[in-house]
């Protein structure tokens, strides 16, 4: 060479790492998407499954407010299919 310096290309092993390194940090790119989006649906059902569970306690709460109260709790009791032994129980067909 005349004191020129022949121009190369870079090296075909470099070429083939940083193909292999952009696909790697790709696949992580959507392992890490679809991790959010299950983690995201896991929040949406379990607030639901919360707020149906906060809703029993509030039902329980009620009820125990008003366990001294007997009329409260045969109120409770015939919603449960509960008679007196002098009554009798007539079971319709409700459909």
């Amino acid at each position: 060479m005349s004191g020129v310096l022949a121009r190369r290309g870079p090296h075909p092993l470099l070429v083939v790492l940083a193909l292999v390194g952009c696909l790697h940090a790709f696949f992580l790119l959507g392992v890490e998407l679809d991790r959010t989006l299950i983690h995201n649906r896991e929040i949406v059902r379990l607030s639901a499954d919360v707020a149906a569970l906060e809703r029993e306690v509030s039902e329980m709460r009620q009820v125990a407010a008003h366990a001294s109260d007997p009329v409260y709790r045969e109120t409770l009791a015939r919603a449960l299919g509960y008679v007196y032994p002098h009554e009798k129980l007539i079971v319709t067909d409700r459909r």
